[in-house]
C-alpha cells in the first residue's frame, strides 16, 4: 500500500511535525507499505519531497533552498518571502508539487503527522475526504474539537466529576479593558495562580503561568504572549548591541518562543526580519526613550483562555481503539521534573523525566484510564488520541488538552506507552493505518473501497507475522546511554526493513540480556537495568490484558520479560554493535 506521509504545515508546530514525518518514513514496515514523503510547506503547497531532505536539522535547513539577497543574514521560513518567488524557485529544488485532485494517482492512504492548524483541526481531513483519500487518526468533527481549547474545556466540564474553573477574554475586550480590573476579575473566576493559554496552539506554545499576585506588568506580558503580541521600547532597542538586535529578530522567527513572521506594525505587514530591523531602526532610534512599537503576529489568536492552576501529579495517557471500536487506555505516564510540561520539557533532552505508570495507587490509575476513555468516547474521538491531566492530592482526576494527532518523534509518549503493551514503533504505525481504514469506511464515502483496502491489509499483516518467524536473528548490542540512542535507531531500521528477526541486547559487566520492546523504550540504561527483573506493575498487566486483541493482531506473541542470552543462542544469532 502506498502511504503518503504528510508533514510540515503552516502551524507553529511544524518542526515537531517534521520530526514526526521522519519517524513515520523510517519506521513504516517496508514489507507492508511504500513510504512516500509529502512535505506541506508554510504557504500550503504539497511537495513530494526527495527523502534526503528528511534528514536535516530542521525545515529552514532545506526550505527555502533559495534565499535572495539581502535576506541571507537570518534563518526564516518560506512565508517571509514573496509567494511568487517561493513557488517558482523553491519547489523544484526539493521535489515536485502535488495537486490534491491528483493525490490518489500516487498514494492510497494519507498518514498525517501535521500538528496545529490547518493539519490537525479538520481542514486537511476535509480535503482528503473531498478527494476520497483515506487518512490516519481522527475525523473532521473530533479534530475540530481537539484543536479548540475553549470548546473542549466546555465539553469536558460537562463530562468531568469535578469541572475545571475557566474564563476567557477576546482580543477586542483585552484592548479596551482596564488591565488591573481584568486581572482581578480573572482571579475571582479561576483563583490564583492561574494559567493563560492560546486556545488553538499545541506543544505548549502560547502558554504562561501567572503566579505573582502583585505583578500587573507580568500579567499583561503573559496575556500578550498568548495573543502573540510583543511591545519593544526605544530604550530597550537602543541598549542592545548590533549582535543582540540580530538575535532578538532571529528569536522572533522561532516558532516555539517568538511571535513569528509575518508581523504587522502600524497596519504594515512585514514578512522578513531584515525588513523589520530597518523599521525598528527608523522608529526607535529617537531621543524619546519611552517611545514604543507594538508587533502583532499575522497568525494570532482572537481569544485567550484562563484556567485554574492545578497542583498535582502531571500525566499524559494515550487511548487506542480495538477492532470493535472500544476505547483502550494505555498506561498513564507521569511527567516529572518540569514546572510545566512546556515545549522544552516535551521535546528537548533532559527537559523532563517520564515514569510509566504514574506513581500512585492501582485504583487511581484505573480511574485515570476510565476517565480518559470516557472523554475519548464522549468527544467522538477515534483511532488514537492523547489526553493530559493532573492527579491531585485528594485523588481527583482533572483532564485537559485532548490531542487527536499525538507527537510522532521516536521519543514521543504514545510510542513509549504502546511499547508497554508490546508494540514497537513500526507495529504502532501499522495499527494506526489499519484502524483508520475502519473509521474512514464509516463515513459513507467510498466505503467499499476502504473495506477492500482493510481486508487486503489484514491478509498481508498475518502473512508478514508468519514470514518474520523464519528470519535469521540479529541482536543489537549496547552498554552505555550513548550506545542506547544508536541501538534504538538500528533496531527500528532493521525491523522496518524486515530482513532479520531483530532484538536488542544489553551487555552488562557479567551477562548479556535480550530485552522486550518496553525496556528498549526507556531513555537511560540505568532505567533498563532497574527494570530488568522487576515484576510488572499490576496496572501494566491489566492494560496488556485489555489491549490483547490489538497486540496479538499487530505483534503476535511478544516477550514480556528480559532473558539472559544462553551459549546455545549465541551460536544462532548475528550481532551488530552501535
Amino acid at each position: 500500500m502506498r502511504i503518503g506521509i504528510f508533514f510540515g504545515g503552516k502551524s507553529r508546530e511544524r518542526e515537531i511535525s517534521y520530526l514526526g514525518g521522519r519517524t513515520a518514513y523510517e519506521n513504516l514496515d517496508r514489507n507492508l507499505f511504500e513510504a512516500i514523503p509529502v512535505f506541506v510547506d508554510s504557504l500550503g503547497n504539497f511537495v513530494r519531497i526527495e527523502p534526503e531532505f528528511l534528514y536535516k536539522t530542521g525545515i529552514r535547513d532545506f526550505y527555502p533552498p533559495f534565499v535572495p539577497k539581502p535576506y541571507t543574514k537570518f534563518e526564516a521560513y518560506a512565508e517571509s518571502f514573496e509567494w511568487e518567488i517561493a513557488v517558482t524557485n523553491y519547489l523544484g529544488k526539493i521535489g515536485y508539487e502535488m495537486q490534491p485532485k491528483y493525490f490518489t494517482d500516487e498514494i492510497e492512504f494519507a498518514f498525517i503527522t501535521l500538528h496545529g492548524q490547518p493539519g490537525e483541526d479538520g481542514s486537511l481531513q476535509g480535503l482528503f475526504e473531498w478527494y476520497n483519500l483515506p487518512y490516519s487518526s481522527c475525523g473532521i468533527l473530533p479534530s475540530a474539537i481537539g484543536i479548540d481549547k475553549i470548546i473542549q474545556t466546555k465539553l469536558m466540564n460537562n463530562i468531568a466529576k469535578k469541572p475545571k474553573r475557566y474564563t476567557k477574554i477576546s482580543w477586542k475586550d483585552w484592548q479596551t479593558s482596564n488591565k488591573k480590573t481584568c486581572f482581578e476579575d480573572i482571579v475571582s473566576k479561576v483563583g490564583f495562580p492561574f494559567v493563560a493559554k492560546a486556545p488553538h496552539q499545541g506543544s505548549s506554545i502560547g502558554v504562561a503561568i501567572v503566579k505573582e499576585a502583585n505583578d500587573l506588568q507580568g500579567f499583561v506580558k503573559a496575556v500578550n504572549c498568548c495573543f502573540f503580541v510583543q511591545e519593544i521600547r526605544a530604550a530597550e532597542w537602543q541598549a542592545m548591541t548590533n549582535a543582540e538586535q540580530e538575535k532578538f529578530l532571529q528569536d522572533l522567527t522561532d516558532l516555539d518562543k517568538g511571535i513569528a513572521f509575518p508581523v504587522v506594525v502600524e497596519d504594515e505587514t512585514i514578512l522578513h526580519p531584515q525588513d523589520l530591523w530597518e523599521t525598528l531602526e527608523a522608529y526607535l532610534n529617537v531621543k524619546d526613550k519611552e517611545r514604543s512599537l507594538i508587533l502583532y503576529a499575522m497568525n494570532a489568536e482572537d481569544e485567550v483562555l484562563f484556567e485554574e492552576f492545578i497542583v498535582g501529579q502531571e500525566f499524559s495517557c494515550g487511548v487506542l481503539q480495538d477492532e470493535n471500536g472500544k476505547a483502550i487506555a494505555l498506561p498513564p505516564t507521569e511527567i516529572i521534573s518540569a514546572e510545566t510540561f512546556d515545549f522544552d520539557s516535551k521535546y528537548k533532552a533532559g527537559g523532563s523525566r517520564k515514569k510509566i505508570p504514574i506513581a500512585t495507587s492501582n485504583e487511581n490509575i484505573t480511574q485515570i484510564q476510565q476517565d480518559v476513555c470516557t472523554v475519548f468516547e464522549e468527544l467522538n474521538f477515534n483511532v488514537c488520541a492523547r489526553i493530559d491531566g493532573f492527579l491531585t492530592s485528594k485523588n481527583e482526576v482533572l483532564l485537559h488538552d485532548p490531542n487527536t494527532v499525538p507527537g510522532m518523534s521516536p521519543a514521543s509518549l504514545i510510542f513509549k506507552q504502546t511499547a508497554e503493551i508490546g508494540l514497537n514503533i513500526s507495529q504502532t504505525l501499522t495499527y494506526l493505518i489499519r484502524t483508520s481504514l475502519t473509521e474512514r469506511a464509516k463515513l459513507a464515502k467510498n466505503t467499499m473501497e476502504y473495506r477492500k483496502l482493510a481486508e487486503s491489509l489484514d491478509t498481508r499483516i498475518e502473512n508478514e507475522k508468519e514470514r518474520r518467524k523464519q528470519l535469521p536473528k540479529l541482536a543489537i548490542v549496547f552498554s552505555t546511554d550513548a550506545e542506547l540512542v544508536e541501538a534504538k535507531q538500528l533496531y527500528t531500521k532493521y525491523y522496518a526493513e524486515g530482513e532479520y528477526a531483530v532484538f536488542p541486547v544489553l551487555k552488562t559487566a557479567q551477562k548479556w540480556y535480550a530485552l522486550p520492546v518496553n525496556l528498549m523504550a526507556k531513555d537511560f540504561v540505568a532505567d533498563i537495568e532497574a527494570n530488568l527483573f522487576t515484576a510488572k506493575h499490576p496496572a501494566i498487566i491489566k492494560t496488556i490484558e485489555n489491549a490483547s486483541s490489538i497486540t496479538l493482531k499487530y505483534a503476535g506473541d511478544f516477550p514480556q520479560k528480559a532473558w539472559e542470552v544462553t551459549e546455545k543462542e549465541f551460536k544462532e544469532i548475528e550481532f551488530t554493535f552501535p
